[in-house]
């Protein structure tokens, strides 16, 4: 179990990794592995205290994880998608 555990946690690193390369600013010094970090630790500690508190959580670990580098990866795909705006006209409903 804690092969699938440290599997999933190394798909999410490199995950918030990738999120934090296509969502950072091109003018900025952004260090997506300092981001990955950071990001992974923060969502290991809170899985640490639900855990405590939801003891069957305990269970479930690597789906936990596998779930958050799905939402994380959807999050992602955001940035690919163009933008579709409806064209503005001057038109009113009175002047057709």
């Amino acid at each position: 179990m804690m092969n699938k555990l440290e599997q999933a946690v190394n798909r999410l690193w490199l995950t918030y990794k990738l999120y934090g390369e296509v969502s950072k600013n091109q003018l900025s010094d952004y260090d997506s592995n300092q981001f990955a970090t950071e990001s992974t630790n923060g969502f290991l500690d809170y899985i640490r205290q639900m855990s405590e508190d939801h003891p069957h959580w305990r269970d479930n670990l690597p789906s936990i994880v596998e779930n958050q580098v799905r939402i994380v990866t959807g999050l992602c795909e955001m940035y690919d998608r163009p933008v579709k705006r409806d064209r503005v006209t001057a038109k009113t409903r009175w002047s057709l």
